[in-house]
């Protein structure tokens, strides 16, 4: 929420032909690329695959409860 209301006053402020510009486009697109890369490797590393099925099956049960 935070970098919506940044990047609100930035295009307030017109700061939009700044952000619009190819090159730093690219560099936005390349640096989410990697953190949403790192979170979802980072995330599959702490999966415990020892898990039971019993486990597995109350953790499915739970999450289509909600």
């Amino acid at each position: 929420m935070a970098a919506d209301i940044v990047y609100m006053l930035l295009i307030y402020f017109g700061v939009a032909q700044l952000l619009t510009a190819p090159l730093v486009k690219t560099f936005l697109w390349l640096f989410g690329f990697f953190v949403l890369t790192y979170t979802g490797i980072e995330s599959l590393r702490k999966i415990n695959l020892q898990e039971s099925p019993k486990r597995i099956a109350e953790t499915l049960h739970l999450a289509s409860r909600s």
